[in-house]
């Protein structure tokens, strides 16, 4: 991962933890240790993007929980920068197979850290879908 991205992560999840310094330095350096540890090295050889940036989520939740990252959306902009975003329009099949274009509407990460997206169709069918990349 980029320096100055993983920078900017920690300026933003340091202005947001409610800790003292030591204790927020404390829990971001296990951050950059296991990103060190080579378990998102790895992965990155054989993964998308988004996923390692998924996983960097899951690593700052595991060290911060209290900040709850999977919740806060501007976390989630910045650290999962490459996912879909609210008002932007996908391509979707429907039972017919042809495509037509659907509206995100909500996006959550979820507990097993897919992203679950809900859509509304031209015709004003809403429904979600979990993606794992």
């Amino acid at each position: 991962m980029n320096v100055d991205y993983l920078k900017k992560v920690e300026e933003m999840l340091s202005k947001k933890a409610t800790m003292e310094t030591a204790v927020f330095q404390t829990a971001w350096q296990h951050v950059l240790d296991d990103l060190k540890s080579g378990n998102l090295a790895l992965s990155a050889q054989n993964t998308s993007r988004l996923n390692n940036q998924l996983e960097l989520l899951r690593i700052i939740e595991k060290a911060l929980p209290n900040l709850n990252p999977r919740s806060d959306e501007e976390i989630v902009k910045l650290v999962v920068f490459d996912a879909k975003n609210v008002g932007d329009h996908v391509a979707m099949p429907d039972q017919n197979a042809s495509q037509h274009e659907a509206k995100i509407i909500r996006r959550e990460i979820t507990e097993r850290f897919g992203i679950l997206y809900t859509f509304e169709t031209p015709d004003g069918t809403i429904l979600s879908r979990e993606f794992f990349d």
